[in-house]
């Protein structure tokens, strides 16, 4: 599923590391899709400000129109 600005994720895990750990239940929508690297990182809006982070760890939970 390809992310857009506005969907609602939540944020996953790695499975060798867990620098993602402070946030594991807390979910937030994309304000920012950054494509032009190797590798595709979003900005999330949380309740805690901004995070930018690699597309890997946000799974879509619910999708915007």
């Amino acid at each position: 599923m390809k992310l857009k600005v506005g969907d609602k994720v939540k944020f996953l895990r790695g499975k060798t590391d867990n620098w993602l750990q402070p946030f594991n239940d807390e979910t937030g929508v994309i304000v920012e899709i950054d494509d032009t690297h190797k590798k595709t990182f979003v900005k999330v809006l949380v309740s805690s400000g901004v995070f930018r982070m690699w597309e890997k760890y946000v799974e879509v939970i619910n999708e915007s129109r």
